[in-house]
């Protein structure tokens, strides 16, 4: 599997979410009521859940990039959870976004100190031949 199956996957689960339609009491007319888009959240979040341990247990395999949760994934979930009808729906899709946010910048530094790695090394001397 790669990202773009684990997406896949994420997203039939955001679009999964379902209402239903009732008479409201007291002559209100119709109301929607939450059958499904709270399990539809969770079960889109342990999706990415699972696919960010999967990157982060195989971080010293090349095919990593494959596996890498991208903004995608992340914007599923957070869709997921702004169409759930919980009150604690709006934390859940920030806590998200601050993961995306800080997953992202950790690896702009890993980035960055590879990069600023392989320009010092281009200073030093290379070794002298024997020959």
């Amino acid at each position: 599997p790669n990202v773009t199956s684990f997406n896949t996957v994420i997203s039939a689960w955001m679009k999964s979410a379902r209402f239903r339609w009732s008479r409201g009491g007291g002559g209100r007319g119709r109301q929607q009521i939450d059958v499904t888009t709270v399990s539809a959240a969770e079960r889109a979040e342990s999706i990415l859940n699972i696919l960010q341990e999967l990157y982060d247990d195989n971080l010293a395999l090349d095919a990593t990039d494959e596996i890498l949760p991208d903004r995608m994934s992340y914007d599923f979930v957070i869709n997921a959870w702004s169409r759930a009808l919980d009150e604690n729906a709006p934390h859940r899709a920030m806590r998200l976004l601050e993961n995306m946010l800080e997953r992202y910048q950790n690896a702009y530094d890993a980035a960055e100190d590879h990069f600023t790695l392989n320009e010092h090394s281009k200073n030093i001397p290379p070794f002298p031949s024997n020959h």
